[in-house]
């Protein structure tokens, strides 16, 4: 792990995380937060197949996904141009799935105030709704409190692949980048 030394000749360590949001993403995510002193969302790249949109819950006739409905989506789009299809009312549904599928568990109804504030946000875009949600757990778990968040678009900064990750770290005065596992299929590590 590289370090710094600030002005006081204390070795201080920056971490930064680099990922896509997800709506209500894996328990990784975040761990990645808690880790984090910046987390940026990287959501102006591609969107791809994957959990972006949508997130598996257990019931008790099994699982169930819980997708938000897309539209427009064309090959090529980013994350944070892709609309949602808010012709449906697909926060009511996945709302009474939710309430149905967790009837007896012990935290229902604070697991329903994290949807319902998730849901009460007019999400426009993929982006938006995913990272609403990403925020909402954040602070239900007290995870969040020592780490700035920042949109990779914001950043203004160009590239692609491990370059623009190692250029984003470096714009945000980071010595330490932390990734998932999936990441070592394509990250340059050098």
């Amino acid at each position: 792990m590289q370090t710094t030394r600030s002005n006081n000749g204390k070795t201080v360590t920056k971490c930064i995380i680099v990922s896509q949001s997800m709506y209500f993403p894996w328990v990784g995510l975040l761990e990645q937060i808690r880790l984090a002193d910046t987390f940026v969302h990287y959501d102006d790249v591609q969107l791809t197949r994957g959990f972006y949109n949508r997130v598996q819950i257990k019931t008790g006739t099994g699982p169930r996904w819980l997708t938000i409905p897309l539209r427009d989506v064309h090959r090529g789009q980013n994350i944070d141009e892709t609309l949602i299809d808010n012709r449906h009312d697909w926060q009511s549904q996945h709302r009474d799935i939710l309430r149905q599928a967790y009837l007896k568990a012990p935290y229902r109804d604070e697991m329903l105030a994290i949807a319902d504030r998730v849901f009460a946000i007019h999400a426009v875009t993929l982006a938006d709704a995913a990272r609403v949600s990403v925020h909402a757990l954040a602070d239900y778990f007290s995870i969040g409190g020592n780490c700035s968040f920042a949109n990779s678009r914001d950043l203004d900064i160009g590239g692609k692949s491990s370059q623009r990750l190692l250029d984003i770290v470096k714009s945000l005065d980071g010595n330490v980048y932390v990734t998932g596992h999936g990441a070592s299929n394509y990250l340059d590590h050098a």
